[in-house]
C-alpha cells in the first residue's frame, strides 16, 4: 500500500478518534439531542413494530411522530441507516437559514395539527435538518463546520495538512494541535448545557493534546529509526503501529473525558417504566467499555479496508500518474471515514439494558420487582 494511504488512515483516524463524542449525549435522559432521543422521551413498553427490511426503512418512511424513530433502533441495520442518514448528510451543511426556518415551521405546524399536505418523507426531512443544525437547549444554529455531518470532509481537510512529503517534526507538531483544537470546538459547540463545564472541556482538551503530540512524535522517531531495519519488519511496522498507537489514543481520550463515571456511574432506570433507580458505576463500567470497543472498531476498520479499497479501485482503473493515484486514493480514503464511523457508533444501541442482578444492590433495593434496568452509554 502507499505511502498516501498510510499516512492518511493514520491520521484520519487520529481526527475522528474524539470527534463522536458529544456530549450532549451524555446529559441526563430529560435532555433532547439533536441526534438521538433520550429514553423518556417515548414510552417505554411500545408494541413491537413489524419487521422491515433495510431497503424498506430507507425508501419507504414510516409515518410521521415528533418523538419516535424513522428507522428501527432495535437492529443494526436499522442504526446503521439511522447514523447514515444523520452523520453522513452532507446536505445539511448547505442548508440555508431560509431553508431551517421553513423546516421548523413545518414541524411547528405539525405540532399544531395543521401540516396537511405534507408527506411523511417531508416531515422526517424537516425535523433531521432541525436537529442536525440547531442545540436543543440555546436554539442557535450550529456553524456547519462543527456539525457532526462534518466528520467526514473536516478530517479529509486535516489529513492533507498531515500528509505533506517530508513533514518535520514542527509540522506534525502543528497538524496535531489543529486537529485536537478542531475536536474541542466541536465538543464545545455541542455541548450539553448541563454537561460538562469550560474547564473541563480545557481539561480534555489539553490531556488529548499531549498525549497525541507525545504518540505522534514518538512514532514518528521510531518510525525514522526503524526504516533501516529490513522491508518485511518496516511493512509490519506500517500496517501494526499506527492502528495501535490511534486506538489507545483513543481510548485515553475517552476515559479522561469520561472517567467521572468511573466513580460517579451513570443514570439506570428500570427498563419496564423509566423509574429512575440512581447512577451506576457498573454500568459505566459497561457503557465506557462498549464506546472503547467501538472507538478500536472503527479504527481497524479504517487501517485496514482503506488500503484493499484504495487497491481495488487503483487496479480495476489501471489509473497512472501519481497525482491521478493520489485522487482516487483520497476518494476511497473520504469514502472509508464517511461509512466506517457511522456504521462502528451502530454497533451497540445507545440506550441499552443490563440485567437487574449486574448493577448495585442498593438501586436494585429501590424496586425490587426491577428485571433488567436502561441507561445511555453515550457515544
Amino acid at each position: 500500500r502507499s505511502a498516501f494511504v498510510r499516512a492518511s488512515t493514520a491520521c484520519g483516524c487520529g481526527a475522528l478518534a474524539t470527534y463522536t463524542l458529544h456530549h450532549r449525549a451524555l446529559a441526563a435522559p430529560s435532555e433532547r439531542s439533536p441526534i438521538i432521543h433520550r429514553p423518556s422521551e417515548r414510552t417505554w413498553k411500545q408494541p413491537e413494530p413489524p419487521k422491515r427490511s433495510a431497503y424498506e426503512q430507507l425508501t419507504n418512511p414510516p409515518k410521521f411522530t415528533s418523538d419516535g424513530d424513522r428507522f428501527d433502533m432495535a437492529t443494526y441495520a436499522g442504526r446503521a441507516l439511522y447514523f447514515l442518514d444523520t452523520l453522513g448528510d452532507l446536505t445539511t451543511l448547505l442548508t440555508t437559514q431560509t431553508e431551517l426556518d421553513a423546516s421548523q415551521k413545518l414541524l411547528e405546524r405539525h405540532a399544531a395539527g395543521d401540516a396537511h399536505g405534507a408527506s411523511d418523507g417531508e416531515l422526517w426531512r424537516a425535523r433531521k435538518l432541525t436537529e442536525a443544525m440547531v442545540h436543543p437547549q440555546s436554539g442557535e444554529v450550529i456553524p456547519a463546520p462543527f456539525r457532526f455531518s462534518a466528520f467526514a470532509p473536516a478530517n479529509l481537510i486535516i489529513c492533507a495538512g498531515l500528509l505533506r512529503p517530508g513533514a518535520s517534526l514542527a509540522s506534525s507538531a502543528f497538524w496535531q494541535w489543529a486537529n485536537q483544537t478542531y475536536n474541542v470546538a466541536v465538543n464545545y459547540c455541542n455541548r450539553s448545557s448541563g454537561g460538562v463545564d469550560s474547564a473541563q472541556l480545557a481539561g480534555a482538551y489539553c490531556c488529548a493534546l499531549v498525549s497525541a503530540l507525545g504518540i505522534s512524535s514518538g512514532l514518528q522517531l521510531a518510525g525514522a529509526r526503524l526504516s533501516g531495519g529490513g522491508a518485511r519488519g518496516a511493512q509490519i511496522v506500517r500496517l501494526t503501529v499506527p492502528m495501535l498507537a490511534v486506538s489507545v489514543g483513543g481510548v485515553v481520550n475517552l476515559v479522561v473525558t469520561r472517567g467521572h463515571e468511573l466513580s460517579q456511574g451513570v443514570a439506570v432506570f428500570d427498563a419496564d417504566d423509566g423509574a429512575p433507580l440512581g447512577d451506576s458505576v457498573a454500568a459505566a463500567r459497561v457503557a465506557l467499555g462498549q464506546c472503547a470497543a467501538t472507538r478500536v472498531l472503527w479504527t481497524v476498520a479504517l487501517l485496514t479496508v482503506s488500503p484493499l479499497v484504495s487497491g481495488a479501485v487503483l487496479s480495476a482503473l489501471a489509473v497512472r500518474g501519481a497525482a491521478a493515484r493520489a485522487g482516487v486514493e483520497l476518494a476511497a480514503q473520504f469514502a472509508v471515514i464517511w461509512a466506517s464511523v457511522p456504521l462502528s457508533i451502530a454497533v451497540f444501541p445507545q440506550h441499552t439494558s443490563l440485567p437487574a442482578s449486574a448493577i448495585e444492590p442498593e438501586l436494585v433495593a429501590k424496586r425490587p420487582g426491577a428485571t433488567r434496568v436502561a441507561f445511555n452509554k453515550g457515544l
